[in-house]
């Protein structure tokens, strides 16, 4: 089932900068409360029994929530399973204080650590290591290191850990004979949103609060060489800002990222140096609230998720140019948040609110035309928000 879920809200309206988890913020009071009368129809998971991960899982796939726990999940049929051992809270039970939220979460592209960041209210945040094991259960480690204002972070192949301030600047970390070293830290301009690096992990692409993926080739001594700053296009009347998220494809080829009210870009990424170049972008409506974006592997389509309208607005990349498949939105359970694609492009999984828990909903993605279908199958999740899904291989 599909229908159109554009509004017809007022087009002058402007839409205040929220973070991250401002959504959660702003409105968790009335999300929880509608999600106590939403039932989910196509869900056939939720359940609490163990699942044993099935012999042929080739990759997995992290989920996590802004209340401090990620879950893992494999998918050897396309349909996600949970991992056994791989539900892990991150921060204390309510009430313990101080309250702390996750705000940021990255996944090692090998598959054998991850890294979460955690806030209080005021102060420092911790960041945190864990290790993946062998068949996917995941073990909070002592290692952890104190960051100032810790907002996005990402994790190179080589285990380079970058964290963004949110507002100039990008600290670095390595873990070395299991200890957590502090690296430089990176002036890097006005407000970096996002982070994502590079498969080699040689190029960095920073999204800035300014309308710009910066671009930086990393040294060996992680300090960061600017390249180019790759300029977000703006239509007639349209304010720059709101960015929120950016990601790579698989192939490294294509970039895209989304803003908080409605847009959505995509550019060509050169295959020497990283540079950006053809961006173009198309709104997606004037009411959507876009935040998490994701590419198919080849970057033959674009998918995101309208967190105020319950929907994925989906659109081919073809001819440098974007535009809406047919029937696109698509709809989707309310509250959509994180999504990922598996690594042959067949399957797109969505995070999305539910009561008691949340669910990851599984969509087939037709690898000639891009266009998404509900299977029906969902996998209940403890991750309350499910805000970012990471695939990474399994070992």
């Amino acid at each position: 089932m599909k229908r159109n879920l554009r509004s017809a809200a007022n087009p002058g309206k402007t839409r205040q900068r929220r973070s991250h988890y401002g959504f959660a913020g702003l409105r968790l009071t009335v999300l929880v409360t509608a999600a106590a009368a939403f039932s989910l129809a196509a869900c056939n998971g939720g359940g609490s029994t163990v699942i044993p991960v099935p012999a042929g899982a080739k990759e997995w796939f992290f989920v996590e929530s802004f209340t401090g726990r990620v879950s893992g999940f494999s998918a050897a049929s396309g349909q996600l399973e949970p991992i056994p051992g791989s539900s892990v809270s991150f921060v204390p039970p309510s009430p313990s204080s101080p309250l702390l939220l996750l705000t940021s979460f990255a996944v090692a592209p090998t598959g054998m650590f991850l890294a979460v960041t955690a806030s209080p209210a005021q102060g420092a945040a911790t960041l945190q290591i864990a290790n993946i094991a062998s068949g996917g259960a995941i073990s909070v480690t002592p290692l952890s290191a104190a960051v100032a204002n810790a907002f996005r972070m990402a994790i190179s192949s080589q285990g380079v850990i970058a964290v963004s301030d949110g507002v100039s600047a990008i600290q670095f970390f390595t873990v070395q004979n299991n200890v957590l070293l502090a690296g430089p830290t990176a002036q890097t301009g006005v407000g970096p949103q996002d982070l994502a690096f590079r498969a080699d992990g040689k190029v960095l692409y920073a999204l800035n609060a300014g309308s710009a993926i910066s671009v930086f080739s990393v040294a060996p001594d992680l300090s960061l060489q600017l390249i180019q700053n790759a300029w977000l296009p703006l239509a007639a009347g349209q304010l720059g800002g709101n960015v929120v998220r950016i990601r790579l494809n698989a192939a490294g080829n294509k970039i895209a990222a989304t803003t908080l009210d409605g847009w959505l870009y995509v550019g060509d990424v050169n295959a020497t140096d990283g540079t950006i170049s053809g961006v173009t972008e198309a709104q997606a409506a004037q009411s959507a609230n876009l935040e998490e974006v994701v590419l198919d592997p080849t970057g033959q389509n674009v998918y995101t998720d309208d967190q105020d309208n319950s929907g994925i607005y989906e659109f081919s990349t073809a001819g440098g140019t974007l535009t809406a498949l047919p029937g696109s939105p698509i709809l989707t359970p309310l509250g959509p948040m994180g999504m990922e694609t598996d690594s042959s492009g067949r399957h797109l999984y969505l995070g999305a609110l539910g009561f008691p828990s949340s669910q990851i909903v599984t969509f087939s993605r037709d690898l000639s035309s891009g266009n998404l279908s509900a299977t029906g199958d969902s996998v209940g999740t403890t991750a309350l928000f499910p805000s970012r899904i990471v695939r990474v291989p399994a070992h």
